[in-house]
C-alpha cells in the first residue's frame, strides 16, 4: 500500500520514521482504524509510540481526547515514558484498560451527583459467594466476569450468584469494571460525550476480553473510528484471564487497514525459524540478525539432575564473558523452578525470582501495612530511606530498590505501591548482575543473551489442567513466548519422560539437537568479543579525527548496546553520536556500522 503525503508534512515526520522498515511505516502512517499484527521482537512498542505521535503531529488526533491503553501499569509507564521523550506536546492519557474505565466510571457518577459504589477485588467477592470452588471453576468464574461466555450452564448459576452478592452488598469489583462503563455507555450512548475520548491506541490487543470490545464500540462509535490496536495472535497467553484472541483476529471495522509486522529484530534468524515452528500454523517470520545456531534440546532422568545440568551451562556462559544478568531460567510453573533456585543457591550463582530477593520480600511485608494508608511511591521512598538490613551485602540491594521507587515518583508522582512492586519486579532483576527465575507468563516482554526453558516435559506442557484444544493451544503459545525472550542463545529441556509434544517439530526422532550446551554459546560469545574490540578500535581512530575522546564520540554503554544487539543499518547509530557534529554524524554512522556489519558473522 502506497501512502501518499505531502514533502512539508514528510519533513515534520522524519525523525519518527527515521530508522523504521516499510511496513513499520505504513502502520504509523495508515489512518484508523488500523490493526498492526506484531510478533514477537518485531518492534511493537516502537511502532505504537511513534505512531501516537505521528498521528498528533498531523492533527487527526487529539492529545486530550486520545487515550493509550495497556494491560499493566508497568508497560503504562514506561509507554508514558516514551511518549514524554517524542512528543513535545500535551501527553494523551496513557494508563490501563481497567485504569482507564475506573477513573471514567467515577467521573460519570460525579457529573449525576453520586458516588462510585466501593471497589473491591474479585477473588474476595467470589470466595465469598461460593466457598467452595475448585480452583478451574474459580478461574472460569473469574473469566466470565470480565467478558468471556460462561462454558456451561453451572458456571453460568455460578457468575449469578456474584451478580446477586454484589447487588446485594453495593460494590462493584475489578473483574467487572470495564464490562459495566461498558453497559452505561450502551444503555445512554450520549454520555459517551461526557467522557469525550475520540481516539483509542491499545496495546497487546490479543489479550482484550469481549467486555473490553464492547467498550472501545461504546466509546468510538460502532464503527470504531479512531481506533488503533497492535498485538500477535500467537502470544496470547492469558485465556485462563478472560481474553480472547478472536478479538483481534475477527476484528472488522469499516475500513479496517491490516499491517503486518514479519522481521524479528530481537533475536538470532536460526532462533526465529526454530521457535516459530512450533506453532500451527507458523506463521511467515523471519530474524533481522542473521545466522546463530538451533536451541539445545536435552532430556535428564530427575528435575534434580536437570537442574544440576543448568548449573554447569550457566556457570559455562558466564566463564565464556556471558554476564549472569544476561541469562534467564523460564519455567511454566512457580514449582518446577524451585530445584533450580536451590541448586544455583548451592552452586553460589546470584540468581532473582523477578525482586523476590530476601531484602526486597522484607521490603514487601512493610508495603502491606502501608498500602492500608493509601501511600504513594513517596511515602515508600521516605520508608526505604530509613529501612536497615541486617546482612551489609543487602544494602546494595536496598540502593537500587530505592532508585527504581524515585525514578518511578518522578514520572508519576501520585503512582501506589501496587504499580511499584509491578515496576519492581521487572527492573530489579535487569540492574542485578544476576540469573532470572521465571515463570513464562511474568517473563513476557523481557528478553535476555541466553534463555534455558525449563520442564518441557511430555506431562508438564501443555499443563494438565488443559483439557480443551483451546486451552491446549494457549500451552503452546506460551512455549513459543518463552522461546522467543532469547537473543542470541536458547536451550530446552525436560525430565522423567520424553518431550512435550509441542517440541516434535523441533527435535523429530533425535534428541538432543546439540549435544554440549556450551558450543553453541562459544561460537556467539566469540562473535562478541570480536564486534567489542572492533567497535573499540574504530571508535579511537574516528575520535582521533576530532580531537575528542573516545568515549565522548560513543559511549562505552553504547558499545554494550551495540553488541548484544547489532544497529540493522547506519541510521540506527546517528542517535548515539551525540558529540558529533551534525553534518558528520550521518559519515561517522557508516564507518561505525561498516565495522559493526563486518565481524557480525565471522
Amino acid at each position: 500500500m502506497v501512502l501518499l503525503r505531502s514533502a512539508s508534512t514528510m519533513t515534520d515526520l522524519d525523525d519518527l520514521l527515521d530508522g523504521l522498515s516499510d511496513a513499520q511505516r505504513e502502520a504509523v502512517l495508515a489512518p484508523a482504524p488500523v490493526r498492526v499484527i506484531a510478533p514477537a521482537g518485531s518492534g511493537k512498542t516502537l511502532v505504537l509510540t511513534r505512531r501516537i505521535a505521528a498521528q498528533i503531529r498531523l492533527g487527526a488526533v487529539r492529545p486530550r481526547t486520545s487515550a493509550a491503553l495497556t494491560f499493566t501499569r508497568a508497560a503504562a509507564l514506561s509507554l508514558r515514558q516514551r511518549l514524554a521523550r517524542t512528543l513535545d506536546t500535551t501527553l494523551p492519557i496513557t494508563t490501563t484498560i481497567h485504569g482507564a474505565a475506573l477513573v471514567w466510571l467515577s467521573e460519570l457518577a460525579r457529573l449525576e451527583g453520586k458516588a462510585l459504589p466501593p471497589v473491591v477485588e474479585s477473588e474476595t467477592l467470589v470466595r465469598a459467594a461460593l466457598p467452595n470452588l475448585s480452583p478451574a471453576e474459580h478461574a472460569a468464574v473469574r473469566a466470565a466476569l470480565r467478558g468471556q461466555r460462561p462454558t456451561s450452564p453451572a458456571h453460568e448459576a455460578h457468575v449469578r450468584a456474584v451478580h446477586e452478592l454484589r447487588r446485594r452488598r453495593r460494590v462493584i469489583d475489578l473483574d467487572s469494571i470495564v464490562g459495566e462503563l461498558a453497559r452505561q455507555l450502551e444503555r445512554q450512548p450520549e454520555r459517551r460525550g461526557l467522557i469525550g475520548i475520540e481516539a483509542l491506541f491499545v496495546d497487546e490487543f490479543q489479550d482484550s476480553t469481549p467486555d473490553q470490545l464492547r467498550l472501545f464500540r461504546a466509546l468510538l462509535g460502532p464503527d470504531l473510528a479512531g481506533l488503533t490496536v497492535v498485538g500477535d495472535p500467537n502470544q496470547s497467553i492469558y485465556g485462563w484471564n478472560g481474553a480472547d484472541p478472536n478479538v483481534l483476529t475477527d476484528l472488522e471495522p469499516p475500513g479496517l487497514r491490516t499491517v503486518t509486522l514479519t522481521t524479528n529484530y530481537r533475536s538470532r534468524d536460526e532462533l526465529v525459524r526454530h521457535a516459530t515452528r512450533i506453532l500451527d500454523p507458523q506463521p511467515h517470520v523471519r530474524g533481522a540478525r542473521p545466522g546463530g545456531r538451533p536451541p539445545t534440546l536435552r532430556g535428564y532422568a530427575t528435575p534434580e539432575r536437570e537442574a544440576r545440568a543448568l548449573v554447569r551451562e550457566l556457570g559455562g556462559l558466564h566463564a565464556l564473558g556471558v554476564a549472569w544478568r544476561a541469562m534467564a531460567v523460564l519455567s511454566r510453573t512457580t514449582r518446577a523452578l524451585e530445584p533450580v533456585t536451590a541448586a544455583l543457591e548451592a552452586a553460589e550463582i546470584p540468581a532473582v525470582v523477578l525482586g523476590r530477593t530476601r531484602t526486597v520480600s522484607a521490603m514487601l511485608a512493610r508495603l502491606r501495612s502501608l498500602r492500608d494508608r493509601r501511600a504513594t511511591v513517596g511515602h515508600l521512598i521516605d520508608e526505604l530511606s530509613s529501612m536497615q538490613v541486617d546482612d551489609p551485602s543487602h544494602q546494595h540491594e536496598l540502593d537500587q530498590v530505592r532508585d527504581i521507587a524515585i525514578e518511578l515518583h518522578r514520572v508519576d508522582p501520585l503512582a501506589d505501591l501496587a504499580t511499584f512492586q509491578e515496576i519492581l519486579e521487572q527492573r530489579l532483576a535487569r540492574r542485578l548482575d544476576a540469573v532470572t527465575i521465571a515463570t513464562f507468563h511474568k517473563a513476557k516482554g523481557l528478553e535476555w543473551y541466553h534463555v534455558h526453558v525449563l520442564g518441557v516435559g511430555e506431562r508438564a506442557l501443555p499443563h494438565p489442567r488443559a483439557r480443551t484444544s483451546a486451552q491446549r493451544e494457549e500451552e503452546r503459545r506460551l512455549l513459543y513466548v518463552a522461546m522467543t525472550r532469547a537473543t542470541d542463545s536458547l536451550s530446552v529441556s525436560w525430565h522423567g519422560g520424553g518431550p512435550s509434544p509441542f517440541l516434535a517439530p523441533i527435535v523429530g526422532d533425535r534428541a538432543p539437537l546439540r549435544p554440549t550446551p556450551s558450543a553453541a554459546a562459544r561460537g556467539a560469545v566469540a562473535r562478541q568479543r570480536a564486534l567489542r574490540h572492533a567497535l573499540v578500535a574504530q571508535r579511537a581512530r574516528l575520535a582521533r579525527s576530532f580531537a575528542i575522546a573516545p568515549s565522548m564520540l560513543l559511549s562505552d554503554e553504547s558499545i554494550e548496546t551495540f553488541v548484544r544487539t547489532p544497529p540493522r543499518c547506519a541510521d540506527d547509530v546517528v542517535a548515539h553520536l551525540t558529540r558529533v557534529p551534525p553534518a558528520r554524524r550521518r559519515a561517522v554512522a557508516r564507518a561505525i556500522w561498516a565495522c559493526v556489519s563486518a565481524p557480525a558473522d565471522s
